[in-house]
């Protein structure tokens, strides 16, 4: 069945199931193609013609996956350039605004869709409306080309930028599809965390979005790199001019495989143009003190992420350094020397363990500064049994998030269907969106979760029987520079 919507952005042909409607594949910033390429994001002009929103819009180019998880994955949407587009999950009825909920999608920064992120079971459950963006990725969303000129300023950050873009159609036209524009929530995992913790810290976003959810997301700490000196010797030129030059003439496919030939990072950086504070920074000074925070991890953040992108023992010690830094927001030296005592000189041991201590130490630091200076933080683990060989990996809690128990969404670690998790899934996806409408995560079914702060650190434990427990750190909080 079709349904129908008229916003300020255009007419929207969207589809309706049982309590849902759905608006998929919509355009929310022009196509940054051709002479676009490396440009910030531009608004659309609106159509005069009515807008089929029936089918998923196109995904961005991916990089890297490892192989593991495409196994049994179908992906939605065709692999392109032009990738700006978004996904409305709206109720049936919206007799009063709702809630709205803007998920970032993971990835690395290389990978990853909002497309295949179904929101249909939360929305239904809980008379919310969830919106699944696409934003440019790898080497079209981060390269650096600030040596270049004014005209690349921020350049850095183009995909940041696109997320920006996303949140000002989502405030301009959401409550045409049942949407409160002013009860935003920014939520992600991964990529999609450090995208909401780099969001946090960026002046261009202040006002769109109004609570963060971060599930396993690292802080935005390092200035942008040179990455033209790492790709001139691979196209062989003799000047960022002529890189440039190159850089624009090459087709999208072949611009995306440059990514892995020349080793660049990609990512958030602190270019002081787009993003200019860390989020800790950004909540003492007052730009995030409005946004109450919910960050935590997985048990076995690392068992996955350490051994799929360490394809050679240099690279995983240069990993094991820059994440060391990060940690301990110093040098790296100290927590290299807990490293060393902790597992020895085992790279690969070394950097499974970095990568838990990243997206933990970004949790807490993150959460216990927004309970002592924004409008609150609470930190969980999510300790869930699972029966892969990961154990408790990256990723584990967003089936449970999304709440895919009964559905059997395809996807990589999702929880087998038992009554248990069944009823946890429910229990957990209720809380986040019990958070999104009031700021305040407790909710039915789950212990009182108090927020982060000092007098005892206080977790909320998702295991098979949810707890509290205090400081479940413990001295690791001194090298996450929380205490």
């Amino acid at each position: 069945m079709a349904s129908k919507v008229t916003a300020p952005a255009g007419a929207y042909q969207g589809l309706e199931e049982a309590g849902l409607r759905k608006f998929l594949g919509i355009r929310y910033a022009a196509a940054p193609i051709g002479a676009a390429r490396f440009q910030p994001p531009q608004p659309c002009e609106k159509a005069e013609e009515v807008i089929d929103a029936t089918q998923y819009g196109n995904r961005h180019f991916q990089v890297n996956w490892p192989e593991e998880v495409l196994t049994g994955l179908e992906w939605q949407g065709e692999e392109s350039e032009d990738s700006l587009f978004l996904n409305v999950f709206a109720p049936e009825h919206c007799d009063e605004p709702k809630a709205v909920l803007v998920w970032i999608h993971g990835g690395a920064f290389m990978c990853g869709s909002g497309n295949d992120y179904d929101a249909s079971r939360i929305v239904r459950d809980n008379d919310v409306v969830v919106v699944t963006i696409n934003y440019r990725l790898g080497i079209f969303g981060f390269l650096n080309l600030t040596s270049l000129g004014s005209d690349y300023a921020g350049s850095a950050n183009l995909g940041i930028q696109d997320q920006v873009a996303a949140l000002t159609w989502v405030r301009h036209n959401i409550g045409a599809f049942g949407g409160d524009a002013s009860n935003v929530t920014i939520w992600g995992e991964s990529a999609g965390a450090a995208s909401v913790l780099s969001l946090m810290g960026t002046p261009a976003a202040e006002g769109l979005f109004h609570k963060a959810i971060v599930f396993s997301g690292g802080e935005t700490l390092a200035p942008a790199t040179d990455q033209l000196a790492q790709i001139k010797p691979v196209l062989g030129c003799d000047s960022d001019q002529a890189c440039l030059e190159q850089l624009l003439a090459m087709p999208a496919e072949e611009l995306s495989q440059l990514q892995q030939q020349s080793g660049i990072y990609v990512g958030p950086s602190l270019d002081g143009v787009v993003v200019t504070r860390p989020t800790c920074e950004a909540i003492q000074d007052g730009g995030s003190a409005g946004i109450p925070v919910i960050a935590g991890s997985c048990r076995d953040e690392g068992s996955f992420l350490g051994p799929s992108f360490m394809p050679t023992q240099e690279i995983g010690i240069a990993m094991v350094w820059a994440l060391s830094m990060s940690i301990g927001r110093d040098d790296g030296a100290s927590y290299r020397e807990f490293l060393q005592a902790e597992v020895g000189d085992d790279v690969q041991a070394q950097i499974i363990r970095a990568w838990f201590d990243t997206f933990r130490a970004s949790a807490v630091r993150v959460a216990a500064t927004a309970a002592a200076h924004g409008a609150g933080g609470w930190v969980y683990n999510f300790e869930v049994e699972t029966d892969h060989e990961l154990g408790i990996t990256h990723f584990a809690d967003v089936p449970f998030t999304f709440n895919w128990m009964e559905v059997g969404n395809p996807g990589l670690f999702v929880h087998p269907p038992t009554e248990i998790n069944k009823q946890l899934a429910e229990q957990w996806s209720r809380t986040m969106m019990a958070f999104a409408k009031t700021g305040d995560p407790n909710g039915e079914g789950l212990p009182e979760w108090p927020q982060y702060q000092e007098d005892n650190y206080e977790c909320l434990w998702l295991s098979q029987e949810p707890k509290l427990v205090s400081n479940p750190d413990g001295d690791m909080l001194e090298i996450y520079k929380v205490l």
